[in-house]
């Protein structure tokens, strides 16, 4: 069985950086997916793509990662974070794809999710309205408070172990 791995990062740059060194050590470019992380809700093209939603649900519905799962990297998605997904994974390539996350500054997820509800928040809601840039500015700023390898008080192996999502498939592989 090969997993799929989700790392949320502050900015859309950071992941595609972590994204550059998976395909460096051998990861093919097909399994990698960058998910937003752009400077405004309006630049999002298509109807899926608003409704981050729609995406993060349709990624954890067969995993054992839960509804608040699929909330949380949503409402990040929403927030102005990015995300990069790592399809297929086989189980030699995982420490190396963890060294990435954390070298590019993998975020804690559920220390963000505390924050938002610190302020407020109490689930993802789809009809929220858009961020304005200066707010997905703020929000990153806010949540690079919460990046493993540099933020005081957060343990990388932590941000790993309970930020990624990791989901069971089954198949053959890809080598």
């Amino acid at each position: 069985m090969n997993r799929t791995i989700v790392a949320l990062f502050t900015s859309r740059e950071d992941a595609e950086a972590a994204r550059k060194e998976l395909i460096d050590v051998g990861i093919p470019p097909d399994d990698l997916h960058v998910r937003g992380g752009s400077s405004s809700s309006a630049d999002r093209s298509d109807a899926e793509s608003r409704d981050p939603g729609r995406f993060w649900r349709s990624v954890l519905e067969t995993t054992d990662a839960g509804e608040d799962s699929y909330a949380h990297y949503a409402e990040a998605e929403r927030r102005g974070n990015a995300a990069l997904v790592v399809e297929d994974v086989e189980p030699r390539e995982a420490a190396s794809i963890e060294t990435a996350l954390v070298t590019h500054g993998v975020l804690d997820i559920e220390k963000l999710a505390d924050d938002w509800r610190t302020r407020g928040w109490h689930r993802y809601d789809e009809r929220a309205p858009a961020l304005s840039p200066s707010e997905l500015d703020e929000e990153r700023r806010r949540s690079a408070q919460f990046r493993a390898g540099g933020a005081p008080g957060v343990d990388p192996r932590r941000c790993i172990r309970f930020f990624s999502v990791v989901i069971e498939r089954s198949g053959s592989g890809r080598r």
